[in-house]
């Protein structure tokens, strides 16, 4: 029963993020332990999208080679867990470059793992409805790091500086777990 709560919550939130983003952000704003952003959220959600992802590459693609799809499982996993902690550098080294802000480590946590958390959404859904037009939507992202101006980091639109904030950290969340699937995959399979 508590699984499906936590399930339940994690899909709650994710809805929340597209629906009613101001809401949510203000919510996760309050957040001030990391077991509720990680035990509560990220894992649960890595372990439904390792789920899924694992069975979009055997029913719906009916790739009979379970090892291949077992090894190219545990490399989304692993490479969306790794670029927590390059996107978590990244989002720390551009906050104090251009804000001159340090942020807790909460705070950070809740940047990276909130817009992952879409990135990695955008790749399950993409692989289990073999729609590559989803894609598009890690362009969402964006979003994310412009509401995180907003109510975590409580900035005022600033121009140059919000927009390069936008961009290098949009590019990260996007690239990095891509980058390191990309590699782990052309190293092992």
């Amino acid at each position: 029963m508590k699984i499906l709560r936590t399930y339940i919550s994690v899909f709650q939130r994710l809805i929340g993020l597209v629906n009613s983003p101001d809401e949510t952000w203000q919510k996760i704003d309050e957040e001030n332990s990391r077991k509720q952003i990680f035990g509560l959220f990220f894992y649960p959600l890595l372990l439904l999208a390792a789920g899924l992802f694992f069975v979009s590459k055997i029913a719906v693609f009916q790739d009979v080679n379970i090892t291949k799809a077992t090894l190219e499982t545990i490399f989304m996993a692993i490479s969306f867990l790794c670029a927590y902690f390059i996107c978590k550098k990244i989002c720390q080294a551009t906050t104090k470059q251009i804000y001159k802000i340090e942020l807790s480590d909460i705070q950070l946590d809740k940047i990276v793992i909130y817009a992952l958390s879409v990135i990695l959404v955008v790749k399950v859904l993409a692989e289990l409805l073999d729609f590559q037009f989803m894609n598009f939507f890690w362009l969402y992202s964006a979003f994310i790091f412009w509401k995180i101006c907003d109510v975590i980091l409580k900035l005022q639109d600033d121009g140059k500086n919000r927009e390069l904030f936008l961009i290098i950290n949009t590019l990260s969340v996007i690239c990095v777990p891509f980058i390191i699937e990309y590699i782990l995959l052309k190293l092992f399979i």
